[in-house]
């Protein structure tokens, strides 16, 4: 009951009459020359188990892999208290048991194209939940802040951990990076639809596409805000038991998905759709997958979005045939024209997760070693690398800079206390104060990425700066005496504390 993978016929998606023969690769010394940036790597597990970054460099080296971010897992599989075995568990005293680490227990499940809706459910009944695990991203910094200056800039740390049902999921995001400086590049990837992932988790937790989807659309305006590039998991299809014979071929999230993608507050974020724009495990690739992505990457007010190939499934689906049993040379010939054609909105990933061998780490870059031969070499380059470059190292100046002069004043509201007792026009002024820290933070850091940029000009009549260290006092004070309106005592504090605006 395999999806029938095989493009429908297109003007610009049609192989040449020569169209070459491919053979799968596998992880050679030819691989290992290629030179690649990792948009989609995971570091750890679904138990956190995995590899420090110090360790993952001898394999980068002989992988070929000059940049990869580190997304670790922020969903951990639950071993549910009732099944700890009786003795012999006690990591503390060096004696822990292995359970799984991986969010499909049964392999023979994980390895197929289809599940019927029956065992679907029981075995969403019978295996281990998710939860969230928050503390991936402190982890992570921690591991990156054992590296050397000089080995730093291999890596690009992203920020997981979120609870995307949050509403101050953005407010947890600016945390982090006042937690953890000078270290995060971008967020993600993040999961807004993933077959099993979604039912193992409990709902309230989850973002949406559309009842709730207010918190997801404000975490992407403050990554935009921020400069931070977002990378997306959203499966294109649900479960194939959940669809109608009918609409096999009719991508079930895939409006939704575009309605999100062109929100004003989607629009200012460099967004990065994995998997092909959504393929996966369960949501195979259909009839005209990818004259519906070319659509969405042609399209003006979507030139913010860009995609990856990642995933070693992925490219099975883009290059072979519905069983996955010989390569398909029509389909190896659309892609590597969608390839060329969209060549500045294609990013190479692995998707490899927590890899303990060269070969696992190499596999999706073994896969697409032919077709990437076939492509020129400007197109080449960019996917693998230069894409890479330009959207995420490139994104790291832009991070630190909002750090440096806008982080701080973002922090005094964030910090400040929801019950705080001030007086509501000490609030009000407060949040004034911080709003008007913060643009001017903004100019600053448009000023540092480009100093070509003419200097703001003094505007008579503008108030004058406060420094976020003294409105960080008012924020915080303890009200004295019995609680009377203090307004005129803390607007006076604000006053006594003002400092000019320096550009």
């Amino acid at each position: 009951m395999h999806v029938n993978s095989k493009p429908a016929p297109s003007t610009r998606f049609v192989p040449s009459p020569n169209a070459a023969r491919f053979t799968m690769g596998n992880a050679s010394t030819k691989v290992r020359k290629l030179k690649f940036g990792d948009c989609h790597f995971h570091p750890t597990n679904y138990a956190q188990q995995g590899t420090p970054p110090e360790q993952l460099l001898p394999t980068m080296a002989r992988l070929g892999i000059k940049y990869t971010v580190l997304s670790p897992i922020p969903t951990n599989v639950l071993v549910q208290c009732g099944s700890c075995p009786e003795h012999g568990w006690a990591p503390a005293e060096g004696r822990p048991v292995e359970t799984t680490n991986y969010y499909i227990a049964q392999t023979s499940v994980r390895n197929s194209f289809f599940v019927s809706r029956d065992d679907y459910e029981k075995f969403i009944h019978d295996e281990a939940p998710l939860y969230y695990n928050t503390g991936v991203d402190s982890s992570t910094a921690h591991a990156f802040n054992q590296l050397s200056t000089d080995n730093k800039v291999f890596f690009d740390p992203m920020v997981t951990g979120l609870v995307l049902g949050d509403a101050r999921s953005a407010e947890e995001l600016l945390r982090k990076l006042s937690e953890h400086p000078s270290v995060f590049t971008g967020v993600g990837e993040i999961t807004v639809f993933k077959e099993w992932v979604q039912r193992k988790v409990e709902d309230r937790l989850q973002a949406n596409l559309t009842d709730r989807v207010n918190a997801l659309k404000l975490l992407v305006k403050t990554c935009g805000t921020i400069g931070m590039p977002m990378v997306i998991h959203c499966d294109v299809n649900p479960m194939p038991h959940e669809r109608a014979p009918a609409d096999i071929d009719l991508p079930g999230f895939l409006e939704d998905m575009k309605a999100f993608l062109k929100d004003p507050q989607c629009r200012g974020t460099t967004i990065i759709w994995a998997h092909a724009a959504g393929l996966g495990k369960y949501s195979r690739i259909t009839n005209g997958h990818l004259e519906r992505v070319a659509a969405l990457l042609r399209d003006p007010e979507l030139s913010h979005l860009h995609i990856d190939i990642s995933w070693d499934t992925v490219a099975r689906q883009l290059m072979m045939d519905a069983d996955e049993k010989a390569i398909d040379p029509v389909k190896v010939e659309a892609f590597r024209v969608f390839l060329e054609t969209f060549q500045d909105r294609i990013l190479f990933g692995s998707d490899s997760l927590s890899p303990n061998t060269d070969a696992a780490w190499a596999s999706t870059a073994a896969q697409y070693q032919p077709i990437f031969k076939s492509l020129t070499k400007e197109a080449r380059n960019k996917v693998k690398l230069g894409n890479y470059e330009r959207l995420l190292v490139g994104a790291r100046a832009k991070v630190r800079a909002y750090e440096k002069h806008c982080l701080r004043y973002a922090m005094v509201l964030v910090k400040m206390r929801s019950d705080s007792a001030l007086p509501p026009l000490v609030k009000e002024a407060l949040k004034e104060a911080v709003e008007a820290g913060t643009a001017h933070g903004l100019t600053c850091v448009a000023l540092e990425l480009d100093p070509s940029l003419p200097p703001q000009p003094k505007v008579a009549g503008r108030p004058p700066l406060i420094e976020a260290a003294e409105l960080e006092k008012v924020a915080w004070q303890i009200l004295p005496g019995d609680g009377r309106d203090q307004s005129q005592i803390y607007l006076g504090l604000l006053k006594d504390r003002i400092k000019p605006a320096r550009l």
